[in-house]
This record gives C-alpha cells, structure tokens and sequence, in this order.
C-alpha cells in the first residue's frame, strides 16, 4: 500500500552522486530511532571498513546526521536526510 511511484529527486548533492557513480549503489540507513553517527566507534568503523573493501564494486549512500564523517571511504556518500522511498525505487539503488 505504501509503496508509490518515486519521484523526481530535487537534491542536487544527491543526484549528482547518483549520476556520477558508474556501479551499483547501496543505500544505508538505520531509520529515524536510531542515529548512525552515535554508534559505537567500532561499529562505525566496522561499517567503514566494511564499505571501504567493496569500493570496486559498489558506492554507497550512508544516511549520516552529522555534516562530516572522519575517515569517510571514497565511495561514501553521506547526507543528513536522504528520500529514501524515491531512492530505493531508483534503478541505481539495489
């Protein structure tokens, strides 16, 4: 019942990653009880590292509340608020 036609993605930030990524990208995102950015050390950089190691072949969208991200991999993108209904009906997101 929920699941709706995406619409067109206004975020320029966000289309531009879209865009420019030639490989599969994976959207992650805790929800809005729980913050990425507050985890623990280890699991963040357990995520990190995790995101880091598939950097050949997928990019990543990392719903992350904070503006910057220590040691962010290359092939992260981070954003405050991602439309996560629109991206994950996006032919990119898998």
């Amino acid at each position: 019942m929920h699941i709706k036609e995406p619409k067109e993605i206004e975020d320029s930030s966000i289309n531009g990653f879209l865009s420019s990524s030639n490989k599969p990208i994976i959207y992650m995102s805790l929800g809005s009880m729980v913050k990425s950015s507050q985890m623990s050390k280890t699991t963040i950089e357990t995520f990190k590292s995790a995101f880091a190691s598939l950097s050949s072949d997928f990019d990543v969208m990392w719903k992350w509340e904070n503006e910057v991200m220590e040691d962010k991999p290359e092939n992260v993108f981070i954003s405050q608020w991602l439309p996560q209904a629109d991206l994950l009906a996006h032919d990119r997101v898998k």
